[in-house]
């Protein structure tokens, strides 16, 4: 997966980049699988990541919906062993790349957002060591203003209709959709803000402060743009009923008639899931995001980490 472009293009680390494998890991967790692409015309996905740090979460979720070979970019393994098979390994390479899918435009978007304008330059040249680059939307956003780009355009850009044929039609038509959303992040730990300090009590109050108000407005943004947003703005309607069920946004619209013989009517049903990454399981829980469930527990970079998911 991800770790398959680092023999062959130097990877571009950030400050506290996270393991190929536990990224793997934690897209599984979130359902994001080889198996999860859109196989209809009525479903759409959409993947976030508001703290993309270096991109490995982005990278290595567009190498899964693409399901490109593992090793795909790295010399044969058991190259000089006993146990290699050339031709096995060329039989088992040909049929790993046969099966691999582009991801289309228009039903499939993965976008990965950062504060830090430098770590999205890196982002950018570790998704063309990857060769993904072509799938994801790479901005220099911080979360709050990364959520509102999606709140007004990249909802538009799931839910447009095609209205070209509404002259012809005489009767209401109704359309249904499905749009699943996949945030799935690794917002900062505030370690470092908390050891860089002279008076080291006090400090670490402060930014324990301030990271705990950081993940309770990720929790809001979350829960305000896709739990009990505004529909008329995230999916570009003029009337619109909206039924919250836990993560499940139930939204019927009714658009306005553009002649008098034809009005369209539209059933669009977003279900939203949210993956966390971090090591405070206390402070990911006071997000407000509900249904929070622990996925696994691991170790990088010698502490504790946690992931968690209503997925």
């Amino acid at each position: 997966m991800v770790y398959q472009y680092i023999n062959v293009g130097i990877e571009i680390p950030t400050k506290a980049p996270l393991r190929e494998d536990l990224v793997y890991a934690t897209l599984y967790s979130s359902g994001l699988t080889l198996n999860n692409n859109t196989n209809t015309n009525d479903e759409s996905l959409l993947v976030i990541d508001p703290f993309c740090g270096s991109g490995t979460i982005a990278i290595e979720a567009a190498s899964t919906l693409c399901k490109l070979p593992p090793g795909r970019l790295r010399s044969t393994p058991l190259l000089g062993t006993t146990l290699y098979n050339p031709t096995l390994w060329s039989s088992m390479v040909q049929q790993a790349t046969n099966d691999n899918n582009n991801i289309t435009d228009n039903k499939i978007k993965i976008m990965a957002s950062d504060r830090d304008k430098g770590a999205i330059d890196a982002c950018k040249q570790n998704a063309i060591n990857a060769n993904v680059n072509q799938y994801i939307h790479f901005q220099h956003l911080s979360f709050s203003q990364c959520f509102d780009t999606i709140k007004k355009d990249q909802l538009n850009y799931f839910s447009h209709d095609d209205n070209n044929d509404n002259d012809n039609k005489t009767q209401a038509e109704e359309k249904q959709t499905k749009l699943l959303i996949r945030v799935i992040t690794n917002p900062p730990y505030g370690i470092r803000t908390r050891a860089s300090s002279s008076n080291k009590n006090k400090k670490s109050t402060s930014a324990s402060i301030v990271m705990l108000e950081m993940y309770q407005k990720f929790g809001y943004m979350v829960n305000t743009v896709f739990n009990n947003n505004n529909a008329n703005d995230a999916f570009n309607t003029s009337s619109t009923t909206t039924i919250v069920s836990k993560n499940t946004i139930n939204t019927t619209t009714t658009a306005s008639a553009t002649t008098a013989s034809a009005t369209t009517a539209s059933a669009t049903t977003a279900t939203t899931s949210t993956t966390i990454v971090g090591n405070d399981r206390d402070i990911i829980r006071k997000t407000g995001i509900q249904n929070l469930q622990t996925k696994f527990i691991t170790n990088h970079g010698g502490m504790k980490i946690f992931v968690l998911s209503n997925s």
